[in-house]
C-alpha cells in the first residue's frame, strides 16, 4: 500500500516547535545545529487557520515576515491588467514563501492557500538579528534565494507543453517523496486552471497532454489522483535537472 499523502485535517493542525517539525529540514532552520532550533522557534509565529481561497498576503502590503507552510498548500500569483491570474509558485509544507520581497520590501506576489492549512510567520528583522548569531540561517536564506532563480529559469525556458507537464509533475512527485509521501501515487492539490496558469499553457492543452501521458503509459490523472506508470521514461521527458524548479534538495539533518 502506498504511504498516505498529506492530508487538511483541521484536527492535525495544532502547532508545534521547529525541534519536532518533520519537515524542518527543508525549512529556514534546517541547516541549524539541533542545540540551536530553538531559539530559532522562539521568534516563530503561528497563522489561523486558512481554508480555500484564504491570503495569507498580498501585492504590495509591506513586507515584515517571511512565511513557512506549516501545513497545506499554497500558491503565488499576479492578476494582470485585464484581470487574469498568473500563478508563479506553488509551495509546499515546509517550503518559505515570501523572499521575492526583501528587494521591494513589498510582497510582490498574491499568495493564498489551495486547501485548509496554516503558515509559519518569521518575522524578518528578528531573523536578521538572530542570523547574526547563526550563520547557517543566512546559508539557507542563500540556497531559498538560489533556487528563486532556477525556478524563474524555468518560467523562461523555452519548453514543449509536453516538456512543461512532465517537469512540473515529476517536481511534485519529488517533492512528495521527500515529506515521506508515496512519489508514484498522490493528490494534486492544485486545479488543472492552475497548472495551466502555472504553465503558460490553457487548461486543454493540459488536460490534452495528461491524456498523452496516459496513451504512453507514463501516467494517468483521475480527478486531481497522479498515478505514476514509469517514472524513468517521466524522467527522461524532462529537461536535465529543471525539475529541481520546484523541488528543494537539503539533505534530513543527522
Amino acid at each position: 500500500m502506498p504511504r498516505q499523502n498529506h492530508t487538511n485535517n483541521v484536527s492535525r493542525l495544532k502547532p508545534r516547535s521547529c525541534e519536532d517539525c518533520a519537515v524542518r529540514h527543508l525549512c529556514l532552520p534546517g541547516l541549524l545545529d539541533p542545540a540551536d532550533v530553538p531559539a530559532f522557534n522562539k521568534i516563530v509565529k503561528r497563522t489561523d487557520v486558512l481554508h480555500r481561497g484564504d491570503y495569507l498576503y498580498r501585492v504590495d502590503e509591506p513586507f515584515t515576515d517571511l512565511f513557512a507552510v506549516f501545513t497545506g498548500f499554497f500558491k503565488a500569483f499576479v492578476v494582470d491588467r485585464h484581470g487574469r491570474e498568473q500563478v508563479t509558485a506553488f509551495h509546499f509544507p515546509g517550503e518559505v514563501m515570501g523572499v521575492h520581497a526583501l528587494a521591494t520590501r513589498t510582497y510582490q506576489y498574491h499568495t493564498m492557500s489551495l486547501n485548509t492549512g496554516m503558515a509559519c510567520r518569521i518575522p524578518f528583522d528578528e531573523f536578521r538579528d538572530l542570523s547574526h548569531k547563526f550563520h547557517k540561517l543566512d546559508d539557507r536564506l542563500h540556497d531559498i534565494l538560489s533556487r528563486e532563480l532556477i525556478r524563474a529559469r524555468f518560467s523562461a525556458a523555452n519548453l514543449t507543453a509536453l516538456q512543461k507537464v512532465a517537469t512540473l509533475m515529476m517536481g511534485i512527485s519529488r517533492r512528495f517523496e521527500e515529506r515521506g509521501y508515496a512519489s508514484r501515487e498522490f493528490l494534486l492539490p492544485m486545479s488543472n486552471t492552475d497548472i495551466a496558469s502555472r504553465l503558460r499553457l490553457v487548461p486543454e492543452t493540459v488536460s490534452r497532454i495528461f491524456t498523452r501521458l496516459a496513451k504512453m503509459k507514463i501516467l494517468v490523472v483521475e480527478d486531481r489522483h497522479v498515478t505514476i506508470l514509469d517514472m524513468d521514461r517521466l524522467a527522461v521527458l524532462c529537461p536535465h535537472n529543471i525539475y529541481l524548479t520546484d523541488y528543494h534538495s537539503v539533505k534530513k539533518q543527522a
